[in-house]
């Protein structure tokens, strides 16, 4: 039992879920970066620090509460995929969804770390229910049983549900296409705010369409093309791939 952290509460809370980061580690254990603001491109290990946040939310948020709930439906998913385990008619679209929102919200919370996030998720109602609803529980759940940084911690992880829930409110009727490609590689965004997808290796990517019936199928390299091209038009501070010179843009 570490002093600083007897009761072994995560520290380092990733935005992003590590299980699919690893579908793109190259086989040295390596995926490569590129920065939004350097024009080089960097490798990095499986214990990168580029989807890792730092302390934001509190535990009840970020595991059986919340968060690994999500995260444990999404594992299935991307194990029967990556295993061609899955159709369109019996996958859960739902589970898709809730993992989507999930990676924007805390996204939200990583990149404009809570305070700038009202001003950024919607109408000037979800953001007047946000804010006030915030200052609610501050004054009457936790000012008087916890320290102003757990506290935060806690107001974010609610913060970040309800940003959940707008999200997911908005989205719950899309259903997810899976897209394969032979050799032409898939981009992967930090993070998709403008566009419904998730890459789940440099081979494969979930693709999200509002209208049903959209079958799985493996795409032509124009096709991969112009997904990542909407990844590029979609990333904030980086985006990713096994090996980004496979990937045409």
């Amino acid at each position: 039992m570490k002093k600083s952290n007897p009761f072994g509460l995560a520290k380092k809370q990733h935005f992003h879920q590590k299980r699919i980061v690893d579908c793109f580690l190259d086989s040295n254990r390596f995926f490569e970066i590129k920065l939004a603001n350097s024009p080089d491109i960097k490798k990095y290990g499986p214990k990168n620090t580029a989807f890792l946040s730092s302390n934001l939310w509190d535990e009840l948020t970020e595991k059986e509460g919340f968060s690994h709930k999500i995260e444990k439906k999404m594992n299935g998913i991307v194990e029967d995929a990556l295993d061609g385990r899955t159709d369109y008619l019996n996958r859960d679209h739902l589970a898709l969804t809730r993992y989507s929102c999930l990676w924007r919200a805390r996204h939200y919370i990583h990149k404009y770390n809570f305070i700038n996030t009202v001003n950024k998720i919607g109408s000037k109602q979800e953001d007047f229910f946000i804010q006030t609803y915030s200052e609610k529980l501050e004054k009457n759940l936790y000012r008087n049983f916890y320290s102003a940084s757990s506290r935060l911690r806690s107001i974010r992880g609610m913060y970040l549900m309800i940003i959940f829930n707008i999200l997911y409110e908005k989205n719950k009727s899309l259903e997810w296409t899976l897209y394969s490609s032979n050799k032409a590689e898939f981009l992967s965004s930090d993070c998709y705010h403008k566009h419904p997808m998730i890459p789940v290796s440099e081979k494969l990517i979930f693709v999200g369409n509002l209208k049903s019936g959209c079958i799985d199928r493996q795409l032509i390299s124009s096709e991969v093309r112009d997904l990542n091209k909407l990844t590029l038009n979609d990333h904030y501070d980086f985006y990713f791939s096994k090996k980004i010179s496979n990937c045409p843009i």
